[in-house]
């Protein structure tokens, strides 16, 4: 079998009772074509910065409403920001493909970008324009509870010269591992971290990298750096033989 990540590895082995010498791991890739930093290396992180612009592009269901809420209940992330620091942007890159019943989910988040001043919705986007848009931004951000297997986002990201700010859940402290990622948990198992209480520690978790340049600018040149990383591999030369598949990966 297949496996795109030792996190996906172990699950697989777990879940199938398969063998971990019969598991090999062939990590993502990304286009390193597209997905590089747009400004020379000196000017990153202050160019960057000055427009203080988030990226979220991963899949809605897995995180999204955690930056932009239900618009009833607990405020999401951006909610909380337009009243403390109004000058933090968020850009949604959306998705075409869903299915019958997250479409209307689907549809819930999308309007809740639109409803708020300092979100916007960019809808679904070439790879081309996600590269400039992901070059472009201070951070992506990743508010999540969700296990990834690898994190092809994550990868593009870093290897666009952009810091991570996510939870370390899944395989993402594997794929960003020595990556300039700041880390803060969003999940049942923290204490304090389910709803409101890790919705606001990742909303103060920004506050630091926006007044203290030190700590932001030390994410910046490791995103470079760590880009190679991430080309796109060529499986059937690290894999031989019959049989092999990827299991549940994306």
């Amino acid at each position: 079998a297949l496996c795109v990540s030792e996190f996906h590895k172990a699950q697989v082995a777990a879940v199938y009772g398969l063998p971990p010498e019969r598991i090999a791991v062939v990590p993502n890739g990304v286009d390193g074509a597209l997905f590089a930093p747009r400004v020379a290396q000196p000017r990153l992180a202050s160019d960057k910065a000055a427009g203080r612009v988030l990226v979220y592009s991963s899949r809605p269901e897995r995180g999204l409403e955690h930056l932009v809420g239900r618009g009833e209940g607990e405020p999401g992330i951006m909610e909380r920001l337009a009243r403390a620091d109004p000058a933090f942007r968020l850009k949604v890159c959306g998705y075409d493909n869903t299915t019958p019943e997250l479409a209307g989910y689907y549809t819930l988040l999308a309007e809740r970008c639109r409803a708020l001043p300092n979100v916007e919705w960019l809808g679904a986007l070439s790879k081309a324009a996600l590269a400039r848009l992901m070059a472009s931004a201070w951070l992506h951000v990743y508010p999540t509870t969700f296990e990834e297997t690898s994190c092809i986002t994550a990868m593009e990201a870093q290897s666009a010269g952009t810091p991570v700010l996510a939870s370390p859940v899944g395989a993402l402290p594997e794929t960003l591992a020595g990556g300039g990622a700041e880390w803060v948990p969003l999940s049942p198992a923290a204490p304090g971290a389910a709803g409101p209480g890790g919705r606001d520690a990742f909303r103060r978790a920004l506050r630091p990298l926006r007044d203290d340049p030190h700590p932001r600018e030390a994410l910046h040149p490791a995103r470079p750096a760590q880009g190679p990383a991430h080309p796109q591999p060529a499986a059937p030369q690290r894999v031989g033989g019959g049989g092999a598949g990827t299991l549940g990966a994306e």
